[in-house]
Order: structure tokens, then C-alpha cells, then sequence
């Protein structure tokens, strides 16, 4: 099935690219506690640069970052 068929089938919106799925890959894979560089080595990123521009950080991540300050109150 192409890409684009199978996208339609599951109802995924328009604009989604197989490319997609690497930005998610390396997001979550942070958010799981994976290693920075261990990612990078799998996705095969050589630079900081890169591989930031893969990892997205969303609302969760900054209020989880709050969150840790609590220790200090």
C-alpha cells in the first residue's frame, strides 16, 4: 500500500511525511531516558545542532521541568 493511501485509511492529516516519523522517533526516545548520544548514534546525527533539531520540546517537558524545582520550596 503507498504511503499516502495508508496515511488516508487511518485518517492521518494531510501534510504528514514518512520523515515525520524521525522527529517522534528522537523526541521519544529522550523522553524515555535514552542517552543523548546513544540516540544521535542511532539515528546517526554527527552534531548537537542535528540532533536538536530533531527533538522537539513540547508543554509536558517544561512543566516537568518546573515540576523539579519543587525540591527547593
Amino acid at each position: 500500500m503507498k504511503w499516502h493511501n495508508l496515511l488516508k485509511n487511518i485518517n492521518v492529516k494531510d501534510g504528514f511525511t514518512f520523515h515525520d516519523l524521525r522527529h517522534t522517533f528522537v523526541t521519544n526516545m529522550r523522553k524515555a531516558g535514552v542517552p543523548e548520544g546513544v540516540i544521535m548514534k542511532i539515528t546517526e546525527h554527527s552534531t548537537r545542532e542535528m540532533f536538536d533539531r530533531y527533538d522537539k520540546i513540547d508543554a509536558e517537558d517544561k512543566k516537568e521541568a518546573v515540576d523539579q524545582l519543587e525540591v527547593f520550596l
